[in-house]
């Protein structure tokens, strides 16, 4: 009916966090091949009372958790605990494997509203010494430009601060092709030229050859790295995954 007011209903609704998290509400972790790491969390009880972390678990054989209840205000880095809280971390094992690892941390707590939840985690794992490519290096005689595919450049990355120098550069098939670096001196980035023999036939090589590079740095002194290497006659014969040893 007209004569009917028109009411018009609000509300205020106020979202509380049962657990509030610091600096965030995951763990991200960076590291170097064969080098144990760690990221921390600050857990509080949303309505500040004492909370208590029962259990997490990761999951996977690279990664556990350390739970700490704070018992006396601290501040950590830029976090500041009081009594009640809960230090969180997360430490990765030197051996984890290169690459990202991620997925979720199933905790379990006192608290009435939260008693089971995951938190999410991301880890990277770099080598210490890269190259660029990584996949491998790609060679052939014929097609294109006299030049292309003879001949390829390879840079050898320090992935943490300081110079370094290549300390041993050998190749599996040195009747095809060698490994040349450009400088003997320590810097961040060492170029390695690699190319075909001189005078080499497609007849001589006869197939597609999966060879290696192997070289050592003064960084990690008793690790041998390696680098596929693929030599065809043509550059199609080039077209196939590396070879991983």
């Amino acid at each position: 009916s007209k004569d009917v007011p028109k009411i018009t209903l609000r509300f205020k609704v106020e979202s509380k966090a049962a657990i509030l998290f610091e600096p965030r509400s995951q763990f991200v972790v960076y590291s170097f091949e064969g080098e144990a790491a760690q990221s921390r969390l600050l857990l509080r009880h949303g309505d500040g009372e004492k909370l208590v972390v029962h259990s997490a678990e990761t999951g996977s054989e690279f990664l556990e958790t350390v739970i700490e209840p704070v018992v006396r205000q601290e501040r950590r880095g830029e976090l500041e605990a009081r009594p009640g809280d809960v230090w969180l971390d997360l430490v990765l094992s030197p051996d984890a494997p290169l690459g990202t690892l991620s997925g979720r941390i199933q905790v379990a707590t006192n608290h009435p509203h939260a008693q089971s939840f995951d938190l999410q985690y991301i880890v990277r794992v770099r080598s210490v010494i890269e190259t660029r490519p990584q996949d491998g290096v790609r060679l052939w005689l014929l097609g294109g430009t006299s030049n292309e595919g003879k001949s390829n450049f390879v840079r050898i990355i320090h992935n943490q601060p300081g110079d370094f120098s290549i300390t041993s550069l050998d190749v599996s098939h040195p009747e095809f092709f060698s490994a040349e670096a450009l400088s003997d001196e320590a810097a961040r980035q060492q170029a390695v030229r690699v190319k075909l023999v001189e005078g080499l036939t497609p007849e001589a090589l006869g197939k597609t050859i999966e060879g290696w590079i192997e070289f050592s740095t003064d960084v990690q002194p008793g690790m041998k790295l390696e680098l596929p290497v693929l030599i065809a006659p043509t550059r199609a014969g080039t077209r196939r995954p590396f070879h991983q040893r």
